[in-house]
C-alpha cells in the first residue's frame, strides 16, 4: 500500500489518466470499467506483468487488441500499478504535435539541419540518429539518456504536421516538465517558420 502511495505522488501533473468514457468501454467491451476492474482483480491480475493481462483479455474474453491494451492500462493506473503516462517498463513518454503553415521539407529540415533547429530549439540537443527525408527522425535527447521520435506529415502544399514523442524519460516530475517544455517550444517552432 505504502508503494502505491508513492508512485501516486509522483504522478506527473501534466499527463492525464487513461480517457474512461464508461459509453464506448461498455459498447466496445459489454462491460464497464468497473465490472472489467472487478473481473481483473478477482483473476489476480493485480500480481500480473502487463503483457500476460493483455494476453488474458485477448484469449479468455476475446476483446479487440485495442481495448486488451486500454484496459489493461487503465486497470494498472487505477490500481496503483503504473501512473498515468508511464510505461509498462516503468518509463514516461510525452508527446506534442503541432501543425504548421510550410511545407513538410521546410519542417521537416527545421529538426534536421542544427543551424535552423538552433534559432528555434537554442542549445539544446538532438542527436540525430536516423532521417527517412520529409517523414520522420529518431534521435537521442542532450546527453543521450531518452529518446525522440520525430514524425512529419503533409497536410496540404503549404501545411504539415509534425508530432514529436519524447520516450524513456525515467521520472514523472522530468516527464512533467519535459510535456511543459516541448508544448512550448512547438509554439516557437510555429511562430519562427510562419
Amino acid at each position: 500500500k505504502a508503494e502505491t502511495e508513492a508512485r501516486r505522488r509522483r504522478t506527473p501533473k501534466t499527463i492525464s489518466p487513461i480517457r474512461r468514457n464508461e459509453e464506448a468501454v461498455l459498447e466496445n467491451t459489454d462491460r464497464s470499467w468497473d465490472e472489467w476492474f472487478k473481473l481483473l482483480d478477482k483473476w489476480g491480475a493485480n500480481d500480473k506483468k502487463h503483457p500476460e493481462i493483455v494476453r488474458w483479455l485477448l484469449e479468455e474474453h476475446e476483446i479487440d487488441g485495442w481495448w486488451a491494451q486500454s484496459v489493461t492500462t487503465a486497470y494498472e493506473q487505477e490500481r496503483g500499478m503504473r501512473a498515468p503516462g508511464q510505461r509498462a517498463d516503468g518509463t514516461y513518454s510525452v508527446s506534442a504535435s503541432k501543425t504548421v503553415d510550410v511545407s513538410v521539407k521546410k519542417l521537416f529540415d527545421a529538426f534536421k539541419n542544427k543551424d535552423v533547429r538552433e534559432k528555434w530549439l537554442g542549445d539544446y540537443k538532438i542527436n540525430i540518429r536516423t532521417t527517412r527525408p520529409g517523414t520522420s527522425l529518431t534521435g537521442t535527447w542532450e546527453e543521450g539518456s531518452t529518446r525522440l521520435t520525430i514524425s512529419f506529415q503533409e497536410k496540404g502544399a503549404r501545411k504539415s504536421q509534425v508530432a514529436l514523442a519524447h520516450e524513456k524519460i525515467t521520472e514523472a516530475s522530468q516527464a512533467d516538465e519535459l510535456k511543459a517544455f516541448w508544448r512550448e517550444q512547438m509554439n516557437l517552432l510555429k511562430k519562427f517558420l510562419e
